[in-house]
């Protein structure tokens, strides 16, 4: 929306030709209110682009990203690759076209930087849910990538991991009581 809510409407839900709205005051609900404007998010489908984006990580002060990644389909035979990369600290969110960016000529080169300046950066505290899935996927994604689980930095917190260390420990905290 244009204010910068997600999921808020301007106005409420109303019953067909009643003019009444069908929900209470006490019962709308409010939605988390995103805190950055639209120009803090960067959509990254070009050379250019990526090279900005780059240059943005090697010049940033912030040191703890989120990244999440959206697959494109796979089944058994074939082992899918990243569709959509999102990358966001704390004053920006930008997303990356890696479909489209794969299949630009010659962009191994800007694919390696992106490696190095980020994904390689040891003073980069990267966090998500799923990472491991993540790496596997982005691996398939361009041979820029190969390898990622161990050429990564290992300061990356996969919050998947995290709930199912504090899920197994209150689930046998629970069955002590």
């Amino acid at each position: 929306t244009s204010n910068g809510a997600i999921g808020q409407t301007s106005r409420a839900a109303t019953w067909p030709n009643s003019g009444q709205s069908n929900i209470s005051p006490t019962t709308r609900k409010t939605y988390y209110k995103f805190p950055l404007s639209q120009t803090a998010i960067t959509f990254i489908d070009d050379i250019k682009g990526l090279k900005e984006f780059i240059e943005y990580i090697i010049g940033c002060s912030e040191y703890i990203y989120g990244m999440d990644a959206e697959f494109e389909p796979s089944n058994v035979l074939f082992k899918g690759k990243i569709a959509i990369l999102q990358i966001a600290n704390a004053k920006m969110v930008h997303i990356l076209d890696m479909f489209t960016l794969d299949h630009i000529e010659n962009i191994e080169i800007e694919f390696e930087c992106l490696m190095e300046a980020f994904f390689c950066n040891n003073r980069i505290q990267i966090v998500g849910y799923g990472l491991s899935n993540d790496w596997s996927f982005l691996s398939n994604t361009h041979r820029a990538f190969k390898n990622i689980e161990t050429r990564r930095a290992p300061n990356c917190i996969d919050l998947c991991n995290l709930v199912t260390r504090v899920t197994k420990g209150l689930g046998r905290a629970l069955f002590k009581l």
